[in-house]
C-alpha cells in the first residue's frame, strides 16, 4: 500500500516539482444561477505571486483560461469572482482551478452562491485541496439521490493519462449501482446523482474508484436550488460491501413448478389418475388444489399441509423433497428413486422454495 502512495507522489513532483504551492479549487462556477468567488489567503509576511489556470470539463469551450500572475500582499487576501479572474471563459459550465506558487504557506477556499434561489444569494463555502492529497479512491461522504432536490460529484483527474473511474453508490450496507466514466488528464467531471445512477433513490455515499489520482468535492442542492458542499475524502481501500439482492423473481406455479412435478412426479409416475400415490395427484389440471392448504396423508405427515402459502419448512411436500436424512422423517424421500427419478436439483428445490414463500399463488 506504501509503494501505490509513493508512486502517487512521485508523479504530482514529476509534474509540479518547482511548485512550493499546489493547491486545487475542484469545481468554480460562473453561470446565471450559481455565481463562484475564490479566495486566496497569503500566510507569509512578504508579498507571493500565484498563477491561475482554470479547465472546463472535457468537450466544453472555450476549454481553459490563466488568470496571469496574482500578486496577494502580505497576510493577505484575495475575493474575486471567478467571472472577473477568467474573463475568455465567459458564463457557462463549470470548471476546475489550479492554483501555484514558489511560495509556500498559501491556502484558500471557494464559494458558490445559488442566485437562483428565492433569496438569490445562498452562499456555500468549502475549501481548497492539495495536490498531494489526490487520491486514487475517493469518499463521497452524502450524496442523496431522488427526493426533491439533486446532488453531484465532482472529480478532478490529477494523473498524466485518463482515468478510468467507477463510482460506487452504496445504500443500506451495500452497493446498489455503479458507474464507468473517463476523465482526461487535467480535467473535472461533474455528475448529478440521478445520471450516474437512474435507477437509485436514497441517501447515499459514493466511492469513486479510478487508475489515476483524484481529487474531488460533493454538492447537494435543495428544491430551491440553494447549494452545500464538502470535499472528497481519499481513502486508502474501497469498502467491500457486495451488490444488493433484491427479493427472487415471482415464481409461476403453471410455468416453472408444474413442469418440475410433471417431469419427477408424473409422466407414468406414482401421481397421476388412476395411481395417485398416498392419495395426492399432480396432473396439471388438479395438482394446485391437491397441494396448497391440504393435509398431508402420507408417512410421518405430522398433521402438515402439503404446501403452507409462505412456511416451506412447515409444508409436507417441501420437506420430502430435501435430502435423504431430512426426509427421512416424513418417509422416504421423494422423487421415489425406486422407480428411476433422481433428486431434484438445487435449482428446482429453490424455485419450488421461492414459490412458497411468495404465498404459493396459482398463477
Amino acid at each position: 500500500m506504501k509503494y501505490r502512495w509513493l508512486a502517487i507522489a512521485l508523479l504530482l513532483a514529476a509534474t509540479w516539482s518547482w511548485a512550493q504551492t499546489d493547491i486545487v479549487y475542484p469545481w468554480v462556477t460562473n453561470q446565471s444561477q450559481f455565481r463562484g468567488v475564490i479566495v486566496i489567503n497569503n500566510l507569509n509576511s512578504e508579498a507571493v505571486t500565484v498563477n491561475l489556470t482554470a479547465t472546463r470539463q472535457e468537450g466544453q469551450t472555450p476549454e481553459s483560461d490563466s488568470s496571469g500572475p496574482v500578486v496577494i500582499e502580505p497576510f493577505g487576501q484575495m475575493a474575486s469572482p471567478a467571472g472577473d479572474l477568467f474573463p475568455n471563459l465567459g458564463e457557462g459550465g463549470g470548471f476546475v482551478v489550479r492554483l501555484t506558487s514558489d511560495a509556500s504557506n498559501i491556502t484558500g477556499g471557494f464559494i458558490i452562491s445559488g442566485t437562483g434561489s428565492p433569496s438569490q444569494s445562498s452562499p456555500a463555502q468549502a475549501n481548497v485541496a492539495a495536490a498531494s492529497d489526490a487520491s486514487l479512491n475517493l469518499l463521497f461522504n452524502y450524496l442523496p439521490a431522488g427526493g426533491t432536490g439533486f446532488s453531484a460529484p465532482v472529480v478532478v483527474n490529477m494523473g498524466n493519462e485518463t482515468a478510468n473511474v467507477i463510482f460506487h453508490a452504496y445504500l443500506d450496507g451495500c452497493i446498489v449501482a455503479s458507474s464507468n466514466q473517463q476523465v482526461g488528464s487535467g480535467y473535472p467531471l461533474a455528475a448529478l446523482s440521478r445520471n450516474l445512477f437512474p435507477e437509485v433513490s436514497g441517501d447515499l455515499y459514493v466511492v469513486a474508484e479510478s487508475d489515476q489520482p483524484l481529487l474531488g468535492v460533493a454538492f447537494i442542492f435543495n428544491a430551491d436550488l440553494e447549494p452545500s458542499m464538502a470535499n472528497a475524502v481519499g481513502i486508502e481501500t474501497i469498502p467491500s460491501a457486495g451488490p444488493c439482492i433484491g427479493p427472487p423473481d415471482p415464481v409461476s406455479f403453471s410455468a416453472q413448478i408444474q413442469p418440475i412435478l410433471n417431469a419427477s412426479c408424473g409422466n407414468g409416475l406414482c401421481h397421476l389418475s388412476g395411481q395417485s400415490a398416498a392419495s395426492l395427484r399432480l396432473d396439471s389440471d388438479v395438482s394446485y388444489s391437491e397441494l396448497v392448504g391440504v393435509k398431508a396423508t402420507g408417512p410421518g405427515f405430522n398433521n402438515l399441509n402439503r404446501v403452507e402459502p409462505g412456511d416451506p419448512d412447515n409444508s409436507y411436500l417441501y420437506r420430502k423433497l430435501l435430502s435423504a436424512e431430512e426426509a427421512s422423517y416424513f418417509g422416504n424421500r421423494m422423487p421415489n428413486s425406486g422407480v428411476g427419478r433422481p433428486p431434484l436439483d438445487d435449482a428446482s428445490l429453490q424455485l419450488i422454495r421461492d414459490w412458497i414463500l411468495q404465498g404459493a399463488a396459482d398463477n
